[in-house]
């Protein structure tokens, strides 16, 4: 004989009913664009120099030893 045929399933609980439709979010506040920078003229390769007083500094980019 075939088997019983199996028992329907009950009824799934409703989906509770949404009170009320989320309130939209306020958009993320936005930095104003910053003004662009002010043209400045460019000095003349004339007014550079080398500064006797200035020593060059030689060091290594993966250490902090600064050699003489």
């Amino acid at each position: 004989p075939p088997p019983p045929p199996a028992p329907a399933p009950a009824p799934a609980a409703p989906a509770p009913a949404p009170s009320a439709p989320e309130a939209p979010k306020p958009p993320a506040p936005v930095a104003p664009t910053p003004a662009p920078p002010a043209a400045t003229a460019r000095p003349a390769p004339r007014d550079f120099a080398e500064i006797p007083e200035v020593k060059p500094v030689y060091f290594d980019f993966d250490k902090y030893d600064i050699r003489p």
